[in-house]
């Protein structure tokens, strides 16, 4: 989306000079709120996409596999209890012999 003809939002007498990063409204440099390049129409929109950013970057450095690794724990313990209650008799008996 062009802002070529858009209008700022608080300044219909302005074109616009930008598009919120954020919300996509029109703005004019007076009404441009920047941070770190970006351009926004409001510290609430700037601020809530900083949250985001944030948020996807501890998102990111977050261990994957963490779900199946667990699953794959649980199967083992699983199998242990499983033959271990199967061959009981037989473990009992080896142990006995000891």
């Amino acid at each position: 989306m062009s802002v070529a003809d858009k209008v700022c939002l608080n300044h219909t007498d302005r074109a616009a000079a930008f598009l919120c990063l954020s919300c996509r409204k029109p703005v004019c440099d007076e009404c441009t709120v920047t941070l770190e390049g970006s351009h926004f129409c409001s510290t609430s929109c700037a601020e809530g996409h900083a949250r985001t950013n944030a948020n996807m970057e501890v998102y990111r450095g977050q261990e994957k596999g963490g779900f199946i690794k667990l699953v794959i724990k649980l199967a083992i313990i699983g199998a242990i209890i499983y033959f271990g209650w199967q061959y009981k008799d037989q473990i009992m008996k080896m142990v006995n012999k000891s």
